[in-house]
């Protein structure tokens, strides 16, 4: 009977292993943000300069956390820093968090452990964030670590809880309302138990998280992390329109209700099925409202907020997950397998496209190819200014960012900007489309070089891109 157990559970890792880091160079998306915070780890390896300046936006108007960074770092120098490696240490991460979360399940409610496994293997919110090397995808990891370590009645685990949560807040700032409803909740429940050490220490932990953002604004003045936190939250406290955020609250748990099962028909039932589970653990008082609470909450003041994205949710996956599999009665207990139920379904029905689908384009196999074609051209003719474009293809990023930064990583290799293509003496054109149509394509970057001599034509096998070499 034990070896049946454990080669089931063993089979279990293979295949999560395998819905992890299966055809991750075909699908794991890789644009300009994610080339970004390659350049960026790599340059914490280069320089050995440890750092608090993480993942940042085009616009430098949000900075996040190293963290990111650092987590990902032992990933992309096993694998050379290939494009693909941050994408293997997200998908490691991914089956750690579907381990915590199985292991908990386990303690907590263990009839449910079986219904959790198979959801985790084919959930799209798990296969999405676990395939795709984000700062906010580290989210849940920060989340359930926490949530398994508050449970434990020790002043060591309530510090690690908050250190632990205030990492979810590395992660991205946003995570901030459902951790700390959810730490405001806990405390609440010591001081009533007065449980004073366990309020102390987790709070502790959750300042020594946060401290260091507070520590690099004051020493470089007027600060990024904190002024930023603000700024994007400048909406809330004051002047809202509750007719909107009403409309923005519905929109966001019809978000949540699609992101969850993707699919119209089944988000419906699901919605359905969470209020009836509700208003039953409202009217039984549940403990586990506590962690219905801060699901609801991330949802609630996102809705303040003046912009919306869908990563600005995740921070609620685990707590909705958590309440869901709650003990309960058996109408409660019913409703809640009913719920999985819809999970695991949909999940069967969408991992093959999980699995197969490109979500960028084009995808890693052909950038890398691309990059790799690029340098050996500019290395074997040791060529100068030089700059790129993307021109008559799917691909709408004319500058080309991601293969600029992949020359950066892979070789060195500095590449004049998108706005010195007036001094460009070498114009690599990547696109999909004839040089004909190149030559005749509007946009600014090719003006100078319709005339021009065209000095090569690297076509990616098998994936209909070229890269045409110009000369002015």
């Amino acid at each position: 009977m034990r070896m049946r157990k454990y080669f089931i559970w063993g089979l279990f890792v293979i295949l999560l292993i395998f819905t992890r880091f299966y055809n991750l160079d075909r699908t794991a998306r890789f644009t300009e943000d994610e080339s970004k915070d390659l350049v960026g780890i790599h340059q914490v390896f280069v320089d050995k300069k440890l750092t608090l300046v993480g993942p940042t936006n085009e616009q430098g108007t949000k900075v996040f956390s190293s963290l990111t960074f650092y987590m990902l770092l032992p990933f992309t120098i096993i694998g050379k820093f290939d494009p693909i490696s941050p994408h293997y240490g997200a998908a490691f991460w991914g089956v750690i968090v579907s381990i915590l979360l199985i292991y908990f399940v386990n303690k907590i409610n263990s009839k449910f452990t079986v219904p959790i496994a198979l959801l985790t293997l084919v959930w799209f919110p798990f296969l999405e964030t676990s395939r795709w090397a984000w700062n906010p995808n580290l989210i849940p990891l920060w989340v359930i670590s926490g949530i398994i370590l508050i449970q434990i009645p020790k002043k060591y685990a309530r510090l690690l809880a908050g250190i632990i949560f205030g990492f979810a807040v590395h992660s991205h700032y946003y995570s901030i309302f459902a951790v700390g409803i959810f730490m405001a909740m806990w405390s609440a429940y010591f001081l009533y138990k007065k449980q004073y050490s366990s309020f102390v220490f987790l709070g502790l932990g959750f300042t020594i998280s946060i401290l260091p953002f507070v520590i690099f604004d004051l020493r470089h003045s007027p600060g990024i992390f904190l002024p930023n936190l603000f700024s994007q939250s400048k909406s809330v406290g004051g002047g809202l329109d509750m007719g909107l955020i009403l409309q923005k609250f519905t929109s966001n748990i019809w978000s949540l209700m699609i992101e969850y099962t993707q699919a119209t028909y089944l988000a419906v039932p699901l919605m359905i099925l969470s209020l009836m589970l509700l208003i039953q653990d409202i009217k039984r008082k549940s403990f586990s409202l506590i962690y219905f609470t801060p699901w609801i909450f991330q949802s609630i003041i996102i809705a303040c907020l003046p912009q919306f994205f869908p990563h600005y949710l995740i921070p609620g996956l685990i707590f909705f997950l958590v309440w869901v599999i709650y003990k309960r009665g058996f109408s409660g207990k019913l409703l809640s397998y009913s719920i999985l139920i819809i999970l695991i379904l949909r999940g069967f029905i969408s991992i093959y496209s999980q699995l197969t689908t490109p979500t960028s384009i084009p995808d890693i196999s052909i950038t890398r190819q691309v990059e790799k074609n690029i340098k050996n051209e500019i290395v074997s003719r040791n060529l100068k200014n030089i700059n790129i474009a993307v021109l008559a293809s799917p691909d709408t990023t004319t500058s080309g960012k991601k293969y600029r930064d992949l020359l950066l990583v892979d070789g060195n290799i500095h590449i004049l900007t998108k706005n010195e293509y007036q001094i460009t003496d070498h114009l690599f054109i990547i696109s999909t489309s004839s040089e004909q149509v190149v030559r005749n394509d509007p946009a600014t970057e090719i003006q100078r070089f319709k005339k021009g001599k065209l000095a090569s034509v690297m076509q990616i096998d098998n994936s209909g891109w070229f890269i045409y070499h110009f000369l002015r």
